[in-house]
């Protein structure tokens, strides 16, 4: 699943993700579209953005959190101390060099046998 505001980095996004092999949910632009599809889909990892359209992402990580989903921040924003939600996330600063994306992407994911993200 790729949560992503800016169109032109999520399209892109959307492709890298898709070259590697990976199939692609959204991408979404706002907590409240990614926390309407989550009801409905489950994905094995999140490619998630700090800031959506609705605010800072703490209240879709909790839910990722407690549903047990993996997540991979993309950011351009640096932060000392991140929120609890975030804890524990692999953090990329944005754009990903494609390399570091899959790197981090094959790794979140490993144990799937067949990721959605």
């Amino acid at each position: 699943m790729i949560c992503e505001d800016e169109p032109l980095l999520a399209l892109d996004l959307q492709m890298q993700v898709e070259e590697m092999g990976f199939d692609v949910l959204g991408p979404y632009a706002s907590q409240r579209e990614a926390l309407r599809a989550l009801r409905h889909v489950r994905p094995d990892a999140v490619l998630l953005d700090v800031e959506l359209d609705d605010g800072a992402c703490t209240r879709f990580a909790g839910a990722l959190r407690n549903a047990g989903i993996d997540f991979i921040v993309l950011s351009g924003l640096t932060m000392r101390t991140p929120p609890p939600e975030f804890a524990g996330a692999h953090w990329l600063t944005k754009p990903a060099e494609p390399g570091a994306l899959r790197d981090v992407l094959e790794r979140t994911l490993r144990h799937m046998p067949r990721p959605y993200v």
